[in-house]
């Protein structure tokens, strides 16, 4: 497997797990061993959260590459 890239902006933290089987089942396209093969990559901001007030806008961005 070649390189894998993770961007992400106004995110400042990065979460990654495995589904395990009990969960997997509530992904309606995952194969039922599916979750093996699987890798769960999440950019958040929590320790900061942003508060809005009415009509403010705020953006997060989360780019995932892999090269094969």
């Amino acid at each position: 497997m070649g390189a894998s890239r993770i961007d992400y902006h106004g995110l400042p933290a990065v979460e990654m797990r495995r589904r395990w089987r009990l969960c997997s089942g509530h992904v309606a396209d995952l194969p039922d061993n599916g979750y093996r093969n699987m890798l769960c990559i999440e950019a958040a901001r929590i320790a900061n959260p942003v508060c809005l007030q009415a009509g403010e806008h705020w953006g997060g961005l989360q780019h995932l590459a892999l090269r094969r």
